[in-house]
């Protein structure tokens, strides 16, 4: 039962982070480039999460591989420094995760359409 109550509960959190924040971002890549340039930004966008991926797994076992350290070190056994390590390390993914929706709420545009204003001109067909 300790699964139910521990773990999940942040691996939930961690999953809304990545899809919140890796959705928007490649959004926002495909719609600021020209069709003509396409091949490279989705490029960019693959290689920059492999790298962000990989900047995450480093630095998440660390902070596991710190926090097995301090329990074995403490005189805890093998499982309960095997908890408490991937406990520390999925409750600092679902941080990050959080901080990433937050600044991609904030910074990110909105994809809901614009109200056109009754001031706002609206664009005449050309003169043939």
């Amino acid at each position: 039962m300790p699964y139910v109550w521990r773990v999940l509960p942040v691996l939930v959190l961690a999953a809304a982070g990545v899809a919140f924040s890796f959705t928007p971002t490649t959004l926002v890549i495909a719609d600021g480039m020209a069709a003509s340039n396409a091949g490279v930004s989705s490029g960019l966008a693959s290689s920059t999460a492999q790298i962000g991926g990989a900047l995450g797994i480093a630095a998440f076992g660390a902070v596991d591989a710190y926090r097995r350290a301090a329990v074995l070190t403490a005189g805890g056994t093998e499982l309960a420094a095997a908890e408490a390590g991937l406990s520390a390390a999925h409750l600092a993914a679902a941080g990050a995760a959080t901080l990433a929706v937050l600044v991609a709420a904030i910074t990110f545009p909105s994809l809901r359409p614009r109200r056109v204003s009754a001031a706002t001109p609206t664009p005449s067909a050309a003169p043939t």
